[in-house]
């Protein structure tokens, strides 16, 4: 009698075969299950080992829907046992634990099957052009439906720049610092500080190499911000202090490094000290800034009211809502009188999304514990600060 499961390892003939390579290349999943079939695994099997219903593998299988869901193609590969590189998707854990897969897949990082040297003007052209759609993707479905691409685009950089010349490196070493901080983040977003911390550090490798000071303060900036959503008050102050002694950065990234500062010194339970960053945040903030040195990273998010929401936050954490909300209101209202529209275009352009690490709340302290002050103005900075407190959000722009 047939065991009717998927073996824990798919034929290596099916693996190879050129019309399976080609379907899983395409994520075509119809062509996928089809060979499945030929091979002895049928749609009640493919149901079963991906948790779907067997009629909507069979909608699949006819052509008649697709799969194009991230979370939905992982599972695919995960029950299938379709290494991850074969659907662009970085190794599966259980890839990892297998002898045989890690000798004969191929290396997924540096476009190792194109077969034809890549010309780095283009490349530095096409990531350019390609980006906007994954800061898209990130924004409206999540983190890890740009995980994936971006990290493949990051590595095939990462090759290409050890083996060209200085001019063309260097273009390639500034939209990869870029790149790789918004790596960087999406990794942030999904709770992998350690990964977040590897990309980061390599924006910043890549930034002071091509002698982009500005991209380095913001990266020190960002990394800030990580430690901060760690809960590390002093990296946190000391690396956005850095930020600020940059000779290089603007006056944007020296507010962004100022408010970041500020939510250390809150976490330090330092909150004279916290209220005084912020105070000086919301007037980089607010200054006239005619420079175009940070225009690629469009920071036009950092504005007094993304510096008050900051602020507000606190007293959310912290057990004073009334007041953040009267904040919050304050802010609005002065907000629909000059709101704009802003097209999602740029390199560093990301939506704020809770990271999983940074979902948890402190306990609410008593109300009494802050005295209940006036509602502030939207200028006027809010005479209470918490103790504690998460970040508003990870150093990115409120949605428009």
């Amino acid at each position: 009698m047939t065991d009717a499961r998927v073996p824990d390892r798919l034929p290596p003939g099916l693996l190879s075969h050129p019309e399976m390579i080609a379907a899983c290349r395409k994520r075509d999943f119809a062509g996928v299950f089809r060979l499945l079939k030929l091979a002895g695994i049928y749609p009640s099997l493919i149901a079963r080992a991906c948790d779907l219903t067997p009629s909507r593998v069979g909608e699949v299988a006819s052509g008649k829907r697709k799969i194009e869901k991230i979370d939905l193609i992982e599972r695919i590969a995960d029950g299938l046992h379709i290494p991850g590189h074969m659907l662009g998707l970085l190794p599966r854990d259980w890839e990892q634990k297998s002898p045989a897969l890690r000798q004969h897949r191929p290396t997924p990082d540096c476009g190792q099957a194109l077969g034809s040297p890549i010309d780095p003007e283009f490349f530095v052209n096409h990531l350019r052009s390609v980006m906007p759609g994954h800061y898209k993707a990130a924004n409206l479905l999540g983190s890890r439906h740009a995980l994936d691409a971006v990290t493949r685009h990051v590595q095939l950089l990462d090759r290409l720049q050890q083996n060209v010349g200085c001019d063309a490196r260097d273009e390639l070493l500034l939209i990869g610092a870029r790149t790789a901080e918004f790596l960087g983040w999406l990794n942030q977003d999904l709770g992998d500080f350690g990964q977040a911390l590897y990309w980061s550090d390599r924006a910043m490798e890549w930034a002071q190499e091509a002698g982009d000071e500005v991209m380095a303060a913001y990266v020190l900036f960002r990394k800030s911000n990580q430690a901060t959503a760690q809960r590390n008050a002093q990296k946190a102050v000391s690396l956005a202090r850095a930020a600020q002694r940059s000779t290089a950065a603007t006056l944007r990234v020296r507010a962004l490094a100022a408010q970041q500062e500020a939510q250390g010194h809150a976490l330090m339970g330092n909150p004279r000290f916290a209220q005084a960053k912020f105070d000086e945040a919301h007037e980089l903030a607010a200054a006239p800034d005619g420079s175009d040195a940070d225009d690629a990273l469009d920071l036009a998010y950092c504005t007094p009211t993304y510096v008050e929401m900051q602020r507000a936050n606190c007293l959310i954490e912290l057990g004073d809502p009334r007041t953040a909300v009267n904040m919050f209101e304050a802010e609005l209202r002065s907000r629909r009188s000059t709101a704009t529209t802003r097209a999602c275009t740029s390199p560093v352009w990301h939506a704020p999304t809770r990271s999983p690490a940074n979902r948890s709340r402190p306990p609410p302290q008593p109300a009494e514990h802050w005295q209940s002050p006036s509602t502030p103005s939207p200028h006027e900075p809010c005479p209470n600060c918490p103790q504690r407190a998460r970040p508003f959000n990870d150093g990115r722009p409120f949605p428009k």
